[in-house]
């Protein structure tokens, strides 16, 4: 009689590890293309923030802006921005909440800035001051 004392994997163990490396491989790419896109939708929605922080400050620095002229009315601003080869849409809102900011020249702004291709979108709230006249009630 021989005495097989070989040393090795059978055909068996050979298949379970495959299927095996095989299950780790697929879960371990799912999660890597998971991570893929929610990196590149946080980009996105980064972008879209900080595009409506930047025009809201442009708007800020504008001279002669069209303001409503009673509390409650909205004046809004709509436009297309290219950033990057990819076009988001502007809305930029002015309005006073109620008659006393009017009076002061102070009014509400609110920019939002939309991807065209996607449904991502961010708003930015800010103030915008009417300039007054320099050296009034100066004496």
């Amino acid at each position: 009689m021989q005495n097989f004392q070989e040393k090795g994997f059978t055909l068996l163990e050979l298949l379970a590890s495959i299927v095996l490396i095989g299950v780790i491989f697929t879960s371990l790419f799912h999660f890597l293309g998971q991570n893929i896109f929610m990196s590149a939708s946080v980009e996105d929605q980064y972008v879209t923030a900080q595009l409506a922080e930047r025009e809201m400050e442009e708007i800020k620095l504008e001279e002669e802006l069209d303001v409503p002229n009673l509390a409650g009315e909205k004046t809004t601003y709509e436009y297309d921005l290219i950033n990057n080869n990819k076009i988001y849409k502007v809305t930029a809102e002015i309005y006073a909440e109620d008659s006393d900011e009017a009076a002061a020249g102070l009014f509400r702004l609110r920019v939002t800035v939309a991807e065209e291709e996607s449904d991502r979108s961010s708003v930015a709230y800010g103030w915008y001051m009417m300039a007054g006249d320099e050296g009034e009630g100066n004496d």
